[in-house]
């Protein structure tokens, strides 16, 4: 499981209000990049068939109630989902004042990266109660064989590359 621990001082439910809002923002441009890029390469086939069916479409244009009865139901079926198929969640931590919110996206460093640059960037605050924002990459439990697997595979993923600066020697 990946995620975000994000911190705030005494106003947990704005917090969570606050990521939730930057995480989909940052992730939504994300999506729609990607989306973009698909679309583009499927417009030269789509051109052809469009010239075509133009004037089929006049015919079939949609009236204002079935274009709303189409976006009602695209909510709700939103609303309706279930909680381990939504982007972001909030799960409970137990603390106060830490909040940890689990994510369905690979990367979560690659996001914060992009939202830090951004924030760098534009020098405006995005956020009131937010405090701090951590990407979590591994999660497991306090045992020490269930740490050392799980830091073996960041380790390789970091430190594993070419060319190394330092090393780090566990004894």
């Amino acid at each position: 499981m990946t995620g975000f621990l994000c911190t705030c001082n005494f106003h947990e439910k704005d917090c969570i209000t606050d990521a939730y809002k930057l995480l989909n923002l940052f992730a939504d441009e994300e999506s729609d990049i990607n989306k973009e890029s698909e679309i583009s390469s499927t417009t030269n086939t789509l051109d052809k068939k469009e010239t075509n069916k133009s004037s089929k479409n006049k015919d079939e244009d949609e009236d204002i109630s079935t274009a709303l009865e189409k976006e009602i139901n695209e909510l709700r079926t939103e609303h309706e989902m279930p909680l381990s198929s939504r982007k972001f969640q909030v799960v409970d931590t137990g603390a106060k004042n830490v909040i940890f919110i689990a994510s369905t996206i690979p990367n979560p460093l690659e996001l914060v990266t992009k939202i830090l640059t951004k924030l760098d960037a534009t020098k405006e605050q995005c956020t009131r109660y937010l405090l701090r924002l951590l990407p979590i990459e591994v999660i497991c439990k306090a045992y020490i064989d269930d740490i050392k697997t799980k830091a073996s595979v960041l380790f390789e993923k970091y430190f594993a590359q070419e060319p190394k600066t330092f090393s780090i020697v566990l004894k």
